[in-house]
C-alpha cells in the first residue's frame, strides 16, 4: 500500500514541478509589462515636461522682440512655429513608439511563452534606446535642458534581465514566483492525501473514494476557469491550479485501477489517455504550461497501466494517437520543448516495441506514421506540398535573417521538422538491421522513404534525406555481407535472401529514391544532389541486391551494364544543354560506375582491374570530347582505385599467370599514359594522371622481375640477393625520374618529391643491405653470385650504384651534389674492388684467404684511381675532389709500407714499389705542370 502511495505521489509531483517552472516564467513576462508600462508613463511625462517648457521659451522670447520691426516680429513668430513644429513631431514620434510598445506587450502577454521574456527585452532596450536618442536630438534641436540620464541602478536592472545567468535567473524566478509554487504543490499534495485519508479511515466505499477524488479534480478545474473568466485574465496561479486538477485526476484513477479494480485494463488505458489528451488541449486555453503535464501523462499511461505481456499493436496505435493529439496542439501554439517531448515519447515507444518480434513489422509503419503526422499535422500540409519561400540556393545571410525574424514560429517548426526526421530515418535504420527477415527489411526500407520521396519534392531542405535514407541502410545491409564473403564465411549466412525479395527490394528504393530525385532535380534545388541520387542510387541499390543473392553473374552483369548504356546514350543527349549540365555530369559518371559494376561481377580479377583501367582513358575522352573538367575527380577516384588493387592485390590472387601480370600492370599503364595524352589542354589533371601513369610503370618493372626472379610466383613472400639488387637500381631510377617530372609541375611538385624521396630511401636501404652483407660474408649475397667472371649480378649490385650516383651527380639536385659526389665515390671504390676479388677468388667471400697476385692488383688499381682524381678529377671538382684523391694515395702509400712489404716476395714486391716511385715522380710533374698551366691560363684570360 506504501508503495502504491509513494507511486501516486511521485506521479503527482513530477508533472507539477514541470509545470511551475513554465509557468513561472509567464509571471516574469507579466512583471516586465508592468516595469514596461511604468516606464512609458514616466516617458509621457517627460515629454509634457519638455512642451511646457518650449512652450515656456517661445512666450519669453516673443515677449522681448514685441518693441522690435516687423520683419524682426515675423521672423521670430516663424521661428518660434518652427520650434514648436520640431517638437509636435518629436511628441509624435514617441507616441507612436509607445503606441507600438504596447501592441506588443498586448501580443507576447496573449502567447505567454517562455521565449518571450528575450523578445521583450530586446523591445524594451530598443525602443529605450531610440526614445533617449530622439528626445536628446529634439532637444538639443529646442535649445532647452536635456533629459535626465538614466539611473546606473535602472541600467544594470535592464542588463540583468537581457543577459541573466541561469542561477540569477532561477534565483529571480523564486523570488517572484514562490507563492505559485508553494500554492500549486499543496493544492496537487492535498488532492492524493484526499485519496490515501480516505483509504486509511474507510471513509467511504472504494468507489466513492475514487469518485471524490476524481471530482476533486474537476472541481479545480472549474475553478480555474471560473478565475479565468472572472477576472479576464490567464494568471500563472489559474493554470497551476488546473494543473494540480489534472494530476488529482491522474491520481484517483491510478488508485481505481492498482488498488480497486474498478477499472479493466482497456477501460483504465482509454480514461487516462483521455485525460491526458484533455489537459494538452486545455493549454490552448490556459497556457503551454498544462501541455507539459499532458504529454507526460499521456506517454506514461501504458507504464502506468503495467502488463506482464508483451507490448502489442494496441501500444503502437495508442502511442500515435497521443502524438497527433499532441501535434494539433502544436497547430495553434508551437514550442520547442513541446515538439520534442512528443518526438521523445514517440520514439520511446517505439524503442519498446523492438523487444516483440511480432510488432518489428509495424514499428517501421509506426515510423513513417509518425512523420508523416510531423509534416502534415502542424502546418495542415495533408499532400505534403508546403513550400519554403526562400530555395536554398538563393539563401544568403540577408535573407535568413529577415526570414527569421518576420516568421519565427514557422522558422522553428521547419527545423524541428527537419532534426526530427533525420532521428526517425536512424530510428529506421535500426529498425532494419535488429531483423533478418527479408519480408520486414523491405518495409522498413520503403516506409519511411515513402513521406520523405514526395515531402522532398517541396522542402528545399528535405533534399539530401534521401542519401542519409539510401545511404545508412547500404551500409548496414552490407555489413553482414562483407563479413559473409571476406571475414568469417560461416558468419550470418540466414542474412542471404531470395532474389526475388531483393528484386523487389532494389527495385522499390530505386524507383523512390529516383522520383524523389528528378522532383529535386526539376525544381532546380541543389541540382548537383538531385543529380547525383539520380543517377547513383538504382546502381548503389544493384550492386546490394546482387551481393545478398546467389544468382549467377551473368544477369546482374548485363542489367548493370544496360543502364550505364543508357546513362552515357542520355548524357550525350544533355550535354550540350547548359540547363541540364549537372546532370549530364552524372549521368556520364553513372555510366562508368555501371560499367565498371558489370566489369566487376562478370569478369576475373585481372579482367576487371583492366576494365577499371580503361576507364581513366574513357573519362579523359569525356572531358576533353565535352570540354568537362569537373569531372577530374572521378578520374582520379578511378586511378586510385587501380592504383590500390595493384598495390595490395597480393592478398587477392596468391600466384597470378604471366598473362594475368601483363593485362593487369602493363594494359593499366598503357591506358593511363594513353589518358594522359588525350588531357593535353588540361595541364593540371594531366599532371595528375601522368604520375599514376608512372606509378604504374614503377609497380610493372617490379612485380614482372619479381615474377621472373621466383620462377612465376610474384608474390612470393621472400626477399633474396637479386631482388635488392633489382630494387636499387630501380627504385633509384625511378627516384630520379620523379624528381625531374616535379620540375614541370607546380601543384604536385610536392607530391613528386615526397614519393621520390620514398624511393630514393627504399634503393639507399637495399643498398645498405647489400654492404652490410658483404661485410658479413652472408650467405643470402655471397651465393647468389656465380663463378662467371664480369657478366653477373655484380653489375646490378655494386656497378648500378655507380651509374645512378653519377647520373644524380649530373641532373639530381645541385644542393644534394655533394652527397652524389661521396656515394659515386663510395659504390666506385666498392665495385672495383669487389669485381677484383670476383676475378681472382670466383667469389666475393671475404673470409676466402688472399693470394699475392689479388693482393698486387689492389694497390695498383687504388694507384690509378688516386691518380685519376688528382689529375683529372680535381681541375673540374675542386678541392675536395683533389682531398679525396690525396687520401686514396696515402691509403696506397700505406698499403704498400705496411701490408705488400710483408705479403709480396719476388718480382712482385719489386713491381709494387717501382710502380708506386714512377707513379709518384709523374704525378708530382705533371700535378705542377697543371698547376701552372692553369695560372698562365686565368692570368691570360685576367
Amino acid at each position: 500500500m506504501e508503495a502504491v502511495f509513494t507511486l501516486i505521489l511521485i506521479i503527482g509531483v513530477i508533472p507539477f514541478i514541470l509545470l511551475c517552472v513554465i509557468t513561472s516564467k509567464v509571471s516574469s513576462v507579466q512583471n516586465l509589462l508592468y516595469r514596461l508600462e511604468t516606464r512609458q508613463s514616466q516617458q509621457q511625462q517627460q515629454i509634457e515636461t519638455l512642451l511646457a517648457t518650449v512652450q515656456q521659451a517661445s512666450d519669453q522670447a516673443s515677449a522681448e522682440k514685441s518693441s522690435d520691426l516687423s520683419e524682426a516680429r515675423l521672423d521670430d513668430q516663424a521661428k518660434a512655429q518652427a520650434d514648436s513644429s520640431h517638437v509636435s513631431a518629436a511628441e509624435q514620434k514617441i507616441t507612436d513608439k509607445a503606441s507600438r510598445d504596447i501592441n506588443v506587450d498586448n501580443a507576447a502577454a496573449a502567447n505567454q511563452d517562455s521565449s518571450t521574456e528575450l523578445e521583450f527585452n530586446s523591445v524594451e532596450e530598443s525602443v529605450n534606446d531610440d526614445d533617449s536618442e530622439s528626445v536628446q536630438q529634439d532637444t538639443a534641436a529646442a535649445t532647452v535642458q536635456p533629459e535626465p540620464p538614466v539611473h546606473a541602478e535602472d541600467a544594470t536592472q535592464a542588463e540583468a534581465v537581457a543577459q541573466p545567468a541561469w542561477l540569477t535567473k532561477l534565483t529571480e524566478h523564486m523570488k517572484e514566483n514562490w507563492m505559485v509554487w508553494l500554492g500549486g504543490f499543496c493544492i496537487a499534495i492535498s488532492g492524493i492525501f484526499l485519496v490515501r485519508h480516505s483509504i486509511e479511515n474507510d471513509i467511504l466505499s472504494p468507489a466513492g473514494r475514487i469518485t471524490v477524488a476524481i471530482l476533486t479534480g474537476f472541481a479545480f478545474h472549474g475553478a480555474a476557469y471560473f478565475l479565468v473568466r472572472k477576472t479576464g485574465v490567464k494568471h500563472a496561479s489559474f493554470a497551476t491550479l488546473a494543473g494540480a486538477g489534472s494530476t488529482t485526476i491522474y491520481a484517483g484513477l491510478l488508485a481505481g485501477f492498482h488498488l480497486y479494480d474498478l477499472f479493466s485494463v482497456n477501460l483504465g488505458f482509454v480514461l487516462l489517455a483521455l485525460v491526458a489528451c484533455a489537459t494538452m488541449w486545455l493549454s490552448l486555453f490556459y497556457g503551454s504550461a498544462l501541455s507539459a503535464i499532458g504529454i507526460l501523462g499521456a506517454y506514461l499511461v501504458p507504464a502506468l497501466i503495467g502488463s506482464n505481456s508483451e507490448p502489442n499493436l494496441v501500444l503502437l496505435v495508442y502511442s500515435a494517437l497521443v502524438s497527433f493529439s499532441a501535434l494539433g496542439v502544436l497547430r495553434y501554439v508551437y514550442h520547442h520543448w513541446l515538439w520534442f517531448g512528443t518526438l521523445a515519447g514517440a520514439l520511446l515507444w517505439w524503442l519498446v516495441s523492438l523487444s516483440s518480434e511480432s510488432l518489428i513489422l509495424y514499428s517501421a509503419l509506426y515510423l513513417a506514421v509518425i512523420g508523416y503526422g510531423m509534416l502534415a499535422i502542424p502546418n495542415r500540409d495533408w499532400l505534403l506540398q508546403q513550400r519554403f519561400q526562400y530555395p536554398l540556393p538563393q539563401l544568403s545571410v540577408t535573407s535568413f535573417v529577415a526570414y527569421a525574424k518576420e516568421s519565427r514560429r514557422d522558422w522553428s517548426i521547419r527545423k524541428s521538422t527537419l532534426l526530427s526526421f533525420i532521428l526517425l530515418i536512424m530510428a529506421n535504420a535500426i529498425t532494419f538491421a535488429v531483423t533478418e527477415q527479408p519480408s520486414i527489411n523491405i518495409l522498413a526500407m520503403l516506409a519511411l522513404l515513402a513521406v520523405i520521396a514526395p515531402a522532398s519534392r517541396w522542402r528545399e531542405d528535405f533534399t539530401p534525406l534521401p542519401w542519409l535514407v539510401l545511404l545508412l541502410h547500404l551500409t548496414i545491409a552490407a555489413y553482414p555481407i562483407i563479413i559473409d564473403r571476406l571475414v568469417e564465411p560461416s558468419y550470418m549466412n540466414d542474412f542471404f535472401v531470395p532474389a526475388y525479395a531483393w528484386w523487389l527490394a532494389w527495385s522499390g528504393m530505386a524507383c523512390l529514391l529516383c522520383l524523389s530525385a528528378w522532383w529535386n532535380y526539376k525544381q532546380q534545388r541543389l541540382p548537383f544532389v538531385g543529380a547525383a541520387l539520380l543517377t547513383s542510387a538504382p546502381l548503389l541499390l544493384l550492386t546490394l541486391a546482387y551481393f545478398a543473392t546467389a544468382a549467377s553473374n551473368a544477369p546482374w552483369a548485363l542489367i548493370s551494364l544496360m543502364i550505364g548504356m543508357a546513362y552515357l546514350l542520355l548524357a550525350n543527349k544533355v550535354v550540350h544543354n547548359t540547363v541540364h549540365k549537372p546532370l549530364a555530369v552524372w549521368l556520364f559518371i553513372g555510366g562508368h560506375l555501371a560499367y565498371s559494376l558489370a566489369a566487376f561481377i562478370y569478369f576475373n580479377q585481372a579482367s576487371f582491374t583492366f576494365a577499371l583501367a580503361l576507364q581513366i582513358a574513357s573519362i579523359a575522352w569525356v572531358i576533353k570530347r565535352f570540354e568537362l573538367p569537373s569531372l577530374h575527380w572521378l578520374l582520379k577516384i578511378t586511378a586510385f582505385i587501380v592504383l590500390f588493387r595493384l598495390t595490395l592485390l597480393n592478398w587477392l590472387d596468391e600466384s597470378p599467370s604471366f598473362t594475368w601480370l601483363v593485362i593487369s600492370y602493363a594494359g593499366s599503364t598503357i591506358a593511363a599514359a594513353f589518358g594522359s595524352r588525350l588531357l593535353s589542354q588540361y595541364s593540371e589533371i594531366k599532371a595528375w594522371i601522368e604520375g599514376v601513369t608512372m606509378h604504374l610503370l614503377v609497380l610493372t618493372l617490379w612485380i614482372m622481375s619479381r615474377y621472373f626472379i621466383y620462377q612465376g610466383d610474384a608474390y612470393a613472400v621472400s626477399f633474396s640477393a637479386i631482388e635488392a639488387t633489382l630494387n636499387l637500381c630501380l627504385f633509384g631510377a625511378m627516384a630520379m625520374v620523379y624528381d625531374y617530372r616535379s620540375q614541370f609541375t607546380t601543384r604536385l611538385r610536392k607530391i613528386y618529391q615526397l614519393y621520390g624521396f620514398a624511393l630514393l630511401a627504399a634503393s639507399l636501404l637495399s643498398y645498405a643491405v647489400i654492404l652490410f652483407s658483404l661485410l658479413l660474408s652472408n650467405d643470402w649475397l655471397v651465393s647468389a653470385i656465380d663463378s662467371r667472371p664480369v657478366f653477373n649480378i655484380l653489375l646490378l649490385g655494386f656497378a648500378g650504384p655507380v651509374a645512378l650516383s653519377l647520373v644524380a651527380l649530373k641532373y639530381y639536385r645541385p644542393e644534394w651534389r655533394r652527397y652524389s659526389a661521396a656515394l659515386f665515390a663510395l659504390s666506385s671504390f666498392v665495385f672495383v674492388n669487389i669485381e677484383l676479388r670476383h676475378l681472382w677468388q670466383g667469389s666475393i667471400d671475404l673470409t676466402l684467404p688472399m693470394i699475392q697476385g689479388e693482393l698486387y692488383s689492389y694497390s695498383a688499381a687504388w694507384l690509378l684511381a688516386a691518380i685519376i682524381t688528382i689529375l683529372w678529377g680535381s681541375p673540374r671538382y675542386g678541392r675536395w675532389c683533389y682531398l679525396g684523391g690525396m687520401g686514396l694515395l696515402t691509403l696506397v702509400i700505406f698499403k704498400l709500407f705496411i701490408i705488400d712489404l710483408k705479403g709480396l716476395e719476388g718480382l712482385l714486391r719489386v713491381a709494387s714499389f717501382m710502380g708506386l716511385g714512377l707513379s709518384l715522380l709523374a704525378l708530382a710533374y705533371l700535378h705542377k705542370k697543371l698547376t701552372v698551366k692553369g695560372v698562365a691560363e686565368s692570368e691570360s684570360s685576367a
